[in-house]
């Protein structure tokens, strides 16, 4: 109920009633009425299975050709079979299914109650399915429904978990203000200047040649 399994007495019973469903189906029958369960469960046909209900919910479908039908049911290696004999009226019957769309986000709920059942998350949806009737190679006709299912919750029989507190992250230091003066760069010491090489003497001339002797 509100998208919450509740323990209860039953199984199987809408298997049966699915495997029916989809042997009407295919056999072209006219499907008079039949609901899908509330949210959506992987092992049946999405879009195409029918749950049963005393006394709300049936499943009936009605034979619109002149012919009879005989309905077989059959268990085979642990398999639910169902079959209709007739004098056939289609040479093939197709079914087609739309993608999903009204995608519904399941809620994540926390209870401790006694009567809890747990259950996984699986979103809810909408999916439309189409039934090809093939006569002579053609699409003679085509009829078809919109299955929706509600969102299955994430339901936790527990209660909900308190979140550790986050330790606050250290304060830094704070950074030296770029108004803060840098100390001076000391003023290289000047190297002393070259001595100056000493001025050149003059040159002393050489004296004068004296006379040769007279013979």
């Amino acid at each position: 109920m509100d998208g919450r399994y509740e323990k209860g007495t039953g199984g199987g019973v809408s298997q049966v009633s699915t495997s029916v469903l989809n042997a009407a189906f295919f056999a072209g029958m006219k499907l008079t009425e039949h609901h899908a369960h509330a949210f959506y469960i992987t092992h049946y046909p999405e879009g195409r299975e029918a749950t049963v209900h005393w006394d709300d919910l049936d499943n009936k479908w009605t034979n619109d050709t002149p012919y009879g039908v005989l309905v077989q049911s059959s268990v085979e290696s642990g398999v639910l079979k169902f079959a209709m004999w007739s004098t056939k009226s289609w040479d093939d019957i197709k079914a087609l299914k739309s993608p999903r769309r009204a995608i519904r986000a399941p809620k994540v709920i926390y209870d401790t109650s006694a009567g809890c059942v747990p259950q996984v998350p699986v979103p809810g949806f909408s999916v439309t399915i189409t039934r090809q009737f093939i006569k002579g190679g053609a699409v003679a006709k085509t009829d078809g429904f919109t299955t929706s299912y509600i969102p299955q919750d994430d339901v936790n029989c527990h209660a909900k978990p308190v979140p550790k507190a986050t330790p606050a992250p250290a304060t830094p230091a704070p950074k030296p203000s770029s108004a803060t003066s840098k100390p001076a760069t000391p003023a290289p010491t000047p190297k002393p200047a070259a001595t100056p090489a000493p001025a050149a003497k003059p040159a002393t001339p050489a004296p004068a040649p004296k006379p040769a002797a007279k013979p």
